[in-house]
């Protein structure tokens, strides 16, 4: 399965992007406690130099020195990083929480991350010790890759193609996408014909796909990338950053 995760953050638009969460929330208290909790969540943003992979804190200063395959952001204290083949769990402090030993591994939520292990996915803790029965929440003939949060629809694979089913096992979004990811503020990621774009619940796109990469909205705007540039859109598809006409011949 091809990895989703992974993305060149530019330093220098760090701070801009923090400071534009920040005014877009103050227009209530319930915005400012959704900035707050970005910055919160977000301790260390992974960067890559040289195509080696690291983290900077949200002012854009090296925390730890590139050195790993890939970095993904870090979610529920912990970032998932590749070295090699193998995937494994760092700590903010860049110290391995979990050595790398996965054939494949998804970002903690709630305590637990979906690893796969000789073609079989399960769940792990924090400590890397499996949770009890936890495959058999993940059956081998349609893998539930990321049913592991609180989303009412299940993301499902089935026949090399990903789509959605409700809790009670009802098929909701056929399996059509090369690649998806769960709904995160009820726009999910889905890849079809080699470019990622949004879909809602209903399984259409909100976004076209246009881009090479996508990662989830966070406080209504999420990352993308075109070409070589890296950039942000919100909700309506609109780029935040870069704006039109910065972007030079990225995309």
């Amino acid at each position: 399965m091809a990895h989703l995760r992974s993305t060149t953050i530019l330093a220098f638009c760090i701070p801009a992007l923090l400071a534009l969460l920040v005014v877009g929330g103050c227009q209530t208290d319930r915005g400012q406690e959704s900035a707050r909790s970005f910055v919160a969540d977000e301790p260390l943003l992974p960067v890559r130099e040289n195509d080696r992979w690291g983290f900077i804190d949200p002012a854009g200063n090296l925390v730890v020195a590139p050195r790993f395959d890939h970095a993904w952001r870090f979610s529920g204290g912990l970032a998932l990083v590749q070295e090699g083949q193998a995937f494994g769990y760092v700590r903010p402090d860049g110290n391995y929480a979990i050595e790398p030993q996965f054939d494949d591994a998804w970002h903690f939520l709630n305590g637990r991350a979906p690893v796969e292990v000789n073609g079989r996915w399960t769940y792990i803790d924090s400590s890397g010790s499996v949770i009890a029965d936890s495959q058999s929440t993940l059956p081998p003939e349609v893998v539930v890759e990321a049913r592991y949060d609180d989303d009412a629809f299940e993301l499902i694979r089935a026949n090399g193609r990903y789509g959605f089913r409700s809790e009670d096992g009802e098929q909701v979004i056929d399996p059509r996408f090369e690649q998806a990811w769960r709904f995160s503020e009820d726009l999910a990621r889905a890849k079809l014909d080699g470019k990622w774009g949004y879909i809602g619940r209903d399984g259409n796109f909100v976004i076209e796909p246009a881009y090479d990469q996508a990662w989830d909205f966070q406080n209504g705007i999420a990352m993308v990338e075109f070409g070589d540039t890296i950039g942000y859109i919100d909700r309506d598809g609109r780029r935040i950053w870069p704006r039109e006409g910065e972007m030079g011949d990225g995309r």
